[in-house]
């Protein structure tokens, strides 16, 4: 017993020690001037970013409304979800909460940059210490999940985008729904977790949402397959039943089935996604495989 919550205690501590080290590994990259929330020049260079932060801003004037994500500055006199903006919903809504006390030129996008480089080596410890019984191995290896390319490209191009932690955070849930920890406590803070990711995600971005849902979704099935309990498998099924109600609560608050968008079809080799992608590197980024060439 004594052994095993000693192995628990440096597991915890070889996460957040991943942690420490994705804020060091951020700070040698960026600096600390963009985690200046009064600091927004770097935000409106163009691109992405500044559409980003400029959603962020036109959500905090807007009048609250339902569904609570609408606002009607940007497009006025018609309302658009801030989720079309790619702001981080989650941070423009607390945001718009504070308006009162911010200031007009306000930017959380080098906070929620440092956050997730935080919590991706913090989830890829988690994640992998169910692999790796070594501290120090485990601690290596989640700096290449901190320092993934997939990962830096998306950080401050398509900020929600890089809370890849999410993915990693799925992924932790999902074999603790294989494993089947469903007894006591341990159910009520596995639904708890259940909840909260399905309505952090929505929070952040739908793309993520989609990613968990697949991640979570695959080891509840691997759970009903090997159980032959009918209670564990109501249960399951009951638990998965109320992670799909609050992602689609969530985005439903926040007005993602009321805004009036149109889908645009160009783009591919940037924007979009076909079987061509699982194999093509297109910018580059592979040393091996040689880009081929995409229509878009």
């Amino acid at each position: 017993m004594q052994r095993g919550e000693n192995v628990k205690k440096r597991m915890v501590s070889v996460e957040i020690q991943a942690g420490i080290t994705g804020i060091l590994i951020f700070i040698l990259l960026y600096g600390v001037r963009i985690l200046n929330p009064l600091y927004d020049a770097w935000t409106l260079q163009g691109l992405d970013l500044t559409q980003h932060y400029l959603g962020a801003l036109f959500f905090r004037v807007s009048a609250w409304q339902f569904p609570i994500g609408n606002m009607d500055r940007i497009c006025y006199p018609n309302s658009v979800s801030v989720v079309f903006t790619d702001s981080i919903p989650l941070m423009a809504l607390i945001s718009k909460l504070l308006r009162s006390i911010l200031p007009l030129h306000f930017q959380y996008f080098g906070f929620w940059g440092l956050l997730c480089f935080a919590l991706q080596g913090f989830f890829s410890a988690k994640l992998l210490s169910r692999f790796i019984d070594h501290r120090g191995y485990v601690w290596i290896c989640s700096i290449f999940f901190i320092l993934s390319p997939v990962f830096l490209y998306r950080v401050f191009y398509h900020t929600a985008l890089a809370s890849e932690w999410l993915i990693l955070w799925a992924y932790d849930i999902a074999f603790d729904q294989m494993e089947g920890c469903d007894s006591g406590r341990r159910r009520i803070s596995s639904l708890a977790e259940l909840l909260v990711i399905a309505m952090s995600a929505a929070m952040i971005h739908i793309y993520l949402l989609v990613m968990c849902t697949i991640v979570v979704m695959f080891g509840m099935l691997i759970r009903l397959i090997r159980d032959k309990d009918i209670y564990h498998r109501i249960w399951v099924i009951v638990k998965g039943i109320l992670y799909l109600a609050a992602a689609l609560g969530t985005l439903v608050c926040l007005g993602v089935a009321r805004s009036d968008q149109q889908l645009d079809a160009g783009g591919l080799t940037q924007f979009s996604f076909n079987l061509n992608g699982l194999l093509n590197p297109m910018d580059g980024w592979s040393v091996v495989l040689p880009a081929l060439r995409a229509y878009g």
